[in-house]
């Protein structure tokens, strides 16, 4: 399969700021700051739109490749949410049905989309002729996920009609852009798009608290832009710094630094949290974050390598 650099990169930087951000929450108790202002608005974007990315593949031209791909799929997303959620479970006594729904909800949310994406797909390619009524078809699936949010009266740890929709628009991005070359060419390319998504993405960013879901959609969608855009083009210079290879590393095992981080991350809040928030302190949270991330980061690396030295413990990871 072709690697994607640029790709890994954007990963490596999102499962960078998803650590900084449990790292507020977990170990400084901070649950609203300038830096997760910042956070909340794209860095699990970036995720679903790599996952959207990495997720198409043509050629489901038959329900027995359909099976095969939903079950391949399923595969990879189930084992790994099962197994961290019983492993938090075990480690921290919370309820199990709460860390399956709720605390891991990027696994669920991830397998309704990679589903949903899978099926439309297939049916698309077997029933629509025109590529514009497949876009039509895949523009109405939103609608009907907000019409089905309040005709269900059910909560959320049910089933994540919010976090489906909000993450919806990213993954198709993705899916539409591996499947769709002139659509990817488009983003990476597009001089006034990148000038133009960093604008939107910074007044998303200044206005964050204020914003409907719509506009958290846009912004996740302008960092994507802009993200993707610029390691695009330093990702093809011949000189790649070490910065850009360790984002490499940590996009290629996001998903293991993901599963493990709230393993490892220490709770602080009687010592640190009069520290952590100052005025104007983006750059001080951050820094004080990353102090924290860094080796929390170092040993989840080390217990996927454990992991990848058996046979049976891979599957997990």
């Amino acid at each position: 399969m072709t690697r994607f650099s640029y790709i890994d990169q954007i990963k490596g930087v999102a499962i960078f700021l998803v650590v900084i951000g449990h790292v507020m929450i977990f170990s400084f108790g901070i649950h609203f700051s300038v830096v997760q202002s910042m956070l909340v608005l794209f860095h699990m974007p970036v995720f679903f739109y790599a996952s959207g990315f990495l997720a198409y593949k043509e050629g489901i031209a038959d329900i027995k490749t359909l099976i095969n791909r939903l079950m391949h799929k399923g595969k990879r997303i189930i084992i790994p949410w099962i197994s961290v959620s019983v492993g938090m479970f075990v480690f921290s006594g919370r309820p199990f049905f709460s860390i399956l729904t709720s605390f891991y909800w990027f696994f669920y949310v991830l397998m309704v989309l990679t589903i949903l994406h899978i099926i439309v797909e297939y049916l698309i390619t077997k029933n629509i002729k025109f590529k514009i009524l497949g876009f039509a078809i895949w523009g109405l699936i939103p609608v009907s996920l907000f019409a089905l949010k309040y005709l269900c009266h059910c909560g959320d740890s049910l089933f994540p009609f919010n976090q489906i929709i909000m993450y919806f628009f990213p993954y198709l991005l993705g899916w539409l852009s591996r499947k769709y070359s002139w659509l990817n060419g488009f983003i990476l390319h597009n001089s006034a798009l990148y000038i133009l998504s960093i604008i939107i993405f910074l007044f998303c960013w200044l206005y964050a608290d204020n914003l409907n879901i719509i506009f958290r959609i846009i912004g996740g969608l302008c960092a994507i832009v802009v993200l993707q855009s610029f390691f695009y083009y330093y990702s093809s210079q011949e000189h790649v710094n070490r910065m850009f290879d360790t984002l490499c590393v940590l996009g290629k095992s996001s998903l293991a630094i993901y599963m493990l981080n709230n393993f490892f991350i220490p709770d602080l809040k009687a010592i640190a949290l009069p520290f952590v928030i100052v005025p104007n302190g983006f750059i001080w949270e951050l820094f004080i974050a990353s102090v924290i991330a860094i080796p929390v980061i170092y040993a989840c690396l080390f217990v996927e390598k454990i992991f990848r030295r058996n046979k049976y413990l891979i599957h997990i990871m």
